[in-house]
């Protein structure tokens, strides 16, 4: 089905939005670092390959800690941006309020800094210019697992430019509103199934997307959509920004009916170890789920219906079916 609906006039290349594609897999320069250079939020302390965090705050220096020796080093905000770090156990599809940072220029106190993680000297220009390269309002990620529990979303958004880590795509070249409204194309069921559709296959529910690849989904023409129907996917979106998503696999579960699940797929249910009693929460509904693909059911296939359910739900048991074989085969 999806094969035939993904041809319609509505949907376009993404590459052909004219968007900025700046993937995982382009190296960072300036012998600058990620891991090594980033000032995790406070609360990400299960981050165990980065050494620093956050520690405290203020309006114009940020006091971070070592995980492992606690030194603890004040640095101006000045010389740090805004970044994400990695994808797993963040549930919301806005992003704007984390606070995380990395260094992106010389600082007094630099020299002890780079010491305590084994930064050799690091090429200041090079190093702004691969930041400046990933810096955006919109990421997508590239390599996920559908089925495992730290994974909850496809696609985030920051209202500040924020320079989006080396672990998935940054995509700039887009306006606020255009990047809400990819954003919640790509949390949409429709945008999950774009994704199954392309990927390049790994173990189970491993995927990722090559950035040949990337280029080449098919989001819709957002050039194409009328005014009103842009504003009610902003809407959505905004209404929707700040909702806690569970794992996928878990809200297909919920959002699925029972009437839908089949023997074969209650075994499946049951059987798998990593959501213990997930069978408990079959149908008990998942919202903001249903409200994201109503609304792209309304404003950019134009389907005009009071309900969308029984569409819908027919959606949700294939693509719950689906993340349930994948996880199969990793037993």
């Amino acid at each position: 089905m999806w094969k035939n609906t993904r041809q319609q006039a509505i949907f376009i290349d993404f590459e052909k939005l004219g968007v900025k594609i700046h993937s995982k897999n382009e190296p960072e320069r300036g012998k600058g670092s990620f891991i090594k250079m980033t000032l995790n939020a406070m609360d990400r302390s299960y981050i165990k390959t980065d050494p620093w965090k956050i520690n405290k705050i203020t309006k114009t220096y940020i006091e971070a800690i070592h995980q492992k020796t606690n030194l603890i080093l004040k640095i101006p905000k000045i010389n740090t941006r805004l970044t994400f770090r990695l994808v797993t156990y963040i549930t919301k599809m806005d992003v704007t309020n984390l606070v995380e940072y990395v260094i992106q220029s010389n600082f007094d106190n630099f020299q002890q800094f780079a010491n305590e993680v084994g930064l050799s000297s690091i090429r200041w220009d090079l190093w702004q210019n691969y930041l400046d390269s990933r810096t955006s309002n919109l990421f997508l990620v590239e390599r996920i697992d559908i089925t495992a529990p730290g994974y909850s979303i496809f696609s985030f958004f920051s209202e500040e430019p924020r320079a989006w880590s080396r672990v998935s795509a940054s995509i700039s070249n887009l306006n606020i509103q255009d990047a809400k409204i990819l954003c919640l194309w790509f949390n949409s069921s429709f945008g999950i199934l774009e994704y199954l559709f392309q990927r390049d296959e790994d173990r189970g529910g491993w995927m990722q997307l090559q950035k040949y690849i990337i280029k080449k989904l098919k989001v819709p023409n957002i050039s194409k959509l009328y005014a009103n129907d842009k504003e009610n996917l902003v809407q959505t979106f905004n209404d929707l920004s700040s909702e806690q998503f569970p794992p996928i696999l878990v809200q297909f579960v919920r959002s699925c009916p029972m009437n839908k699940i089949t023997d074969e797929i209650m075994d499946l249910i049951k059987n798998q170890k990593t959501f213990p009693g997930l069978e408990d929460e079959i149908d008990i509904g998942f919202e903001p789920r249903r409200k994201i693909d109503s609304a792209v059911m309304k404003y950019i296939f134009h389907k005009n219906s009071k309900s969308y359910d029984n569409e819908l739900n027919e959606l949700y048991f294939n693509l719950l079916r689906e993340i349930l074989f994948l996880k199969n085969m990793m037993t």
